[in-house]
Formats: structure tokens, C-alpha cells, sequence
């Protein structure tokens, strides 16, 4: 049996600090928790390790070249056409396909909700187009065609609220586009007939409707995108031919900003596809065919980021699909001509493009607005068009590597490293040919054999190491 000549301990480590439960579910419905299996969070590997790169929120320092893993439909996922993506508050990662349902990834395998004619509590259609997990940790699925539906992790199964002609306080469409929560836990919800916030208690929707005094106001227009500004408590809509609305909550009265031909300032596109606040408070506009703008409260001015062919640093396309801050800093922009990494101070783009040549850069370039979700483990998730979900998980962090030193003995007993186990307090088992090992970061100490104790750890050269439900090892 060949055997590893030293031990390196970090992916190991990096599990242990950070240990999630995954929910399995049998046939008959029954929740249970079990261990992940080294790693992270559900839907990333173990050897997907955390970035430890740093940076400002203004300017962080730029990865390099990015190493891109792909999941396929060869690899289980229902449809290629991956539109929205989610990560649940037990791991799991939510993917929602354009006719192929929604999946659940536990790290190694999908499992497939699909419409059902025969079940009323299956998902409502099998083309999702947004998904939000709020704070209590539901998930809720925007659907073309089939309203909103709840899922009940309990019974695994979904609750829907659909549109009612006849009844002013159900939804208003069919079709989802986007949805967000306040800070009372008010869910918003914008539909291909305006906007509604929802009542979770009384299971009413109340829809905004025209005011034919004011031309401000909303009414049955397409909301494509959503944001409730954390500074002001606005309401921002984003629209698909109508610019932007932007309502105070306090009065109901909405402002409206629109693209006004020869003015640079105003919005650049009439059709808002994300909007997002950054954590420094600034709101950022993905517009199609506008590029990216940015607000300025004091101004009410919106500023441009543009493709330019004779630009190398600027955006890599005009049609921008959305944007995401990831816990570094970095500020990252997706368009339908691949990813593009923000320097935000000096306004200029890195720029991540599909390499047929390269196994390991994005599989494509067109890149589905809703689907750019950053995990808990800090592992980047980007749905695609026609080729599934890229996942990126930053950049490796250094190896440590421990090794037996014979004149040390906070060192390996020996480097020939036959098993490891993670114990219940975090620490690490490690089997060797010369004894059992016991590390917990910093220091080792040591079992080993003895032939005249026949309570010390029993000889031989093949030490496996597990840890039972009970947490002994």
C-alpha cells in the first residue's frame, strides 16, 4: 500500500472550522441530520477552499487568472439553462432552470423538483425565474406562468400563490420576475403586472396601481428587478421599458427616472435588469444595451460604465445581467459577454472571458441575470445560458505541511500518514505507521504502542481512524 510521505493538514483544518450539518430526506419525508462529509458547506468541495485574498472595498487586488469547475447536465442538473440561484440556510445549493425545474446540490448529487399534474403541492411550473431565501431561511421560487411558490422544507413539498381574477388581493400575475424583503420581513414581490408587497399573516398581496394625476406612479408595468435601500428605506423598481421607479413607503408616492436622449446623466437604458447596494450604500443599475450605472443621491445624477472596443479595462459588454459584492470586496459584473471584475475607485474592469482552449475558464459567455450567488464558504456561483453553473472558489490558500522532526516532539510521529478523522471537538486524528496522533492546531501529543501495556494503543502498521455518532474515536 503506497503512503503519503508527509501529511498536509489545511483542507482538513479548513472542514473542521467551518462544519456544516446537510439535511437528508428519505422517501417517506423524514429529516435528519448528518455530518457533511469534509466539506465546507453543501455544494462545495473540500478541496474548494476558502479565498484568503484581502482588498478594499474600493479597489481589491485582482485574483489573476481564474480556475473555473463546471456542473453539467452530464453531471445530474435537470436543464442547462440555469436562471437563479440560491443557498439555503442548511447548505444545500438551489439552482432554477428555464424548463427543467428546480435542483437542490448537495456537493455530489442533485435532487429534481418538477411540475406534477398529479400533485398539487409539486412546483408550480418547471420554469423558475428568481429565488430568494429570507431571513427566517424560506425559500421562494418565482415561476413563469405558475406565480410564487413557498417551499416547505418539512414536507418537502410547495405551497403556491397564484393569480385570482377575481380577487383584488392575490397576485396579480403569473409571472415572477424578482422578489426582496424589508426590514419587517415584508416580502416584495414584482410581477409582469407591477409591483405587490405581500402580507405573510393574511396570505394578501397589495398591488400598486396606476394614479392617472400622477405619471410617477406604478402601475402595470413589467418589474424586472428590485431593491429596498437600507439607507433611505426607498423602494427601487426597476422596469423592463419604463426606467426606474422609486417609491416612498411613507407617502406612496413613487419618483421616476428614465434615459433622457443627449443627457449622459440620466439613466443610461429604459430597461433596468438588477439593481443592487453595495455596502457602502451605493446603488448600482444593470441596464441592457446601457451598461452599468451608478447613483448619486446628492446629484440624482446617474454615471456610465460603457463597453469600449478600444478599451481593454473597460466593461465587457453593454447588456449587463447583474452585479455582486463578495465578502472581500471584490465587485463582480456579469453581461452577455462574460464576467468582469470591478476596480470601483478607478472604474475600470478585469475581464473573464470563455476559452475554448481552456478546460478551466468560464463554459460560456452569456451569463443569466438572477444567477450570481455568493455562499457562506465564500465560493462564487455564476448560472449560464446554455452550459449549467460555474462555480469558482478563490484562489488556493499556501499548504502547511507537517512533518516528523526526530528531535521535535510537537511533530508526526511518523510521515507515513495511513488515516484521519475529525474529532468532536474540531481536533485532528491522524493514524501513522509509528502511532495515533492527536493535533488541535498548534501542538501534537502522541499514542503509541507498547508491548508491556496492553492498554496503550495496540501495534501495527495500518491505522484507520473514524468517529462514531457518539463522537468517540
Amino acid at each position: 500500500m503506497r503512503r503519503n510521505s508527509a501529511i498536509q493538514i489545511v483542507v482538513v483544518l479548513a472542514a473542521v472550522l467551518a462544519p456544516v450539518l446537510v439535511i437528508g430526506r428519505s422517501e417517506q419525508n423524514h429529516v435528519e441530520m448528518e455530518r457533511a462529509r469534509i466539506s465546507h458547506v453543501a455544494g462545495d468541495y473540500a478541496h474548494a477552499l476558502r479565498t484568503p485574498l484581502g482588498g478594499s472595498l474600493s479597489a481589491p487586488g485582482s485574483p489573476g487568472n481564474l480556475r473555473f469547475t463546471h456542473l453539467s447536465v452530464a453531471d445530474g442538473l435537470s436543464n442547462a439553462d440555469v436562471r437563479a440561484i440560491a443557498q439555503d440556510h442548511q447548505g444545500f445549493m438551489w439552482f432554477g432552470t428555464w424548463l427543467g425545474g428546480l435542483n437542490r446540490y448537495d456537493g455530489y448529487t442533485f435532487k429534481v423538483y418538477k411540475h406534477d399534474d398529479q400533485d398539487g403541492h409539486s412546483l408550480a411550473t418547471d420554469t423558475v425565474q428568481k429565488l430568494y431565501v429570507d431571513r427566517a431561511g424560506v425559500l421562494w421560487v418565482g415561476t413563469m406562468g405558475g406565480g410564487l411558490d413557498r417551499y416547505d422544507r418539512e414536507t418537502d413539498s410547495f405551497t403556491h400563490f397564484r393569480h385570482n381574477p377575481n380577487d383584488l388581493n392575490s397576485l396579480p400575475d403569473n409571472n415572477v420576475n424578482t422578489f426582496g424583503e424589508d426590514e419587517n420581513g415584508v416580502l416584495w414581490v414584482g410581477t409582469h403586472a407591477g409591483l405587490s408587497r405581500f402580507d405573510r399573516a393574511s396570505g394578501k398581496f397589495f398591488t400598486y396601481t396606476a394614479n392617472p394625476n400622477d405619471p410617477a406612479s406604478h402601475g402595470q408595468i413589467k418589474v424586472q428587478a428590485l431593491a429596498l435601500d437600507a439607507a433611505t428605506g426607498l423602494v427601487w423598481v426597476g422596469t423592463e421599458k419604463e426606467g426606474v421607479r422609486v417609491l416612498n413607503r411613507a407617502t406612496g408616492v413613487f419618483t421616476a427616472y428614465t434615459n433622457v436622449p443627449n443627457n449622459p446623466s440620466s439613466l443610461s437604458s429604459n430597461y433596468v435588469e438588477n439593481i443592487f447596494q453595495d455596502r457602502a450604500g451605493t446603488l448600482w443599475l444593470s441596464t441592457v444595451d446601457g451598461g452599468l450605472d451608478r447613483f448619486d443621491p446628492q446629484t440624482h445624477t446617474f454615471t456610465r460604465y460603457l463597453h469600449d472596443s478600444q478599451n481593454p479595462s473597460s466593461l465587457s459588454d453593454n447588456y449587463v445581467q447583474g452585479v455582486c459584492e463578495d465578502r472581500t470586496g471584490r465587485f463582480w459584473v456579469t453581461t452577455n459577454n462574460g464576467l468582469n471584475l470591478m476596480a470601483r475607485a478607478r472604474g475600470t474592469f478585469t475581464r473573464y472571458l470563455s476559452d475554448p482552449n481552456d478546460p478551466t475558464s468560464l463554459s460560456s459567455n452569456v451569463i443569466n441575470g438572477g444567477a450570481l450567488c455568493e455562499t457562506a464558504s465564500d465560493t462564487l456561483w455564476i448560472g449560464m445560458r446554455s452550459t449549467g453553473v460555474d462555480r469558482w472558489a478563490g484562489v488556493a490558500e499556501k499548504f502547511t505541511t507537517y512533518r516528523h522532526n526526530s528531535g521535535d516532539d510537537n511533530s508526526l510521529t511518523n510521515n507515513a500518514v495511513t488515516g484521519l478523522a475529525i474529532g468532536s471537538s474540531g481536533e485532528v486524528w491522524i493514524g501513522t505507521e509509528a502511532g495515533l496522533d492527536y493535533f488541535n492546531g498548534r501542538t501534537f501529543i502522541h499514542y503509541l504502542s507498547d508491548p508491556n501495556d496492553p492498554s496503550r494503543l495496540s501495534p501495527g502498521p495500518e491505522r484507520l481512524v473514524a468517529r462514531d455518532s457518539h463522537g468517540v474515536v
